[in-house]
């Protein structure tokens, strides 16, 4: 008896490791896209419009696109804009009383 309740016990543990192993993963899916994935795509936002419709802002190397999705796939697809710069400090005047 003792046998099978270790069994028991490894699989309980084995499970929660995928469990928490997909939580992770799930959790951090864009900042692992971009670091492993070569194209820098990540999802931005998301929408549900109903009976399985969907609208997706998706970020494709540096261009927002406007993706509409229903049960049979993507229906259209549309460019919106470049995605916001980064913040970045100014640099410092170069002027001529710098030394």
């Amino acid at each position: 008896m003792g046998h099978f309740s270790s069994d028991i016990v490894g699989l309980l543990l084995f499970f929660a490791g995928l469990a928490v192993l997909s939580f992770v993963l799930l959790r951090w899916r864009d900042r692992l896209g971009r670091r492993f994935l070569p194209g820098g795509i990540a999802m931005r936002a998301s929408a549900d419009l109903g009976a399985g419709a969907r609208l997706v802002v998706v970020e494709i190397d540096g261009v927002k696109v406007l993706v509409g999705l229903d049960r049979n796939g993507v229906q259209a697809m549309q460019p919106i804009g470049p995605a916001a710069a980064p913040f970045r400090l100014p640099d410092p005047p170069q002027g001529e009383g710098t030394s």
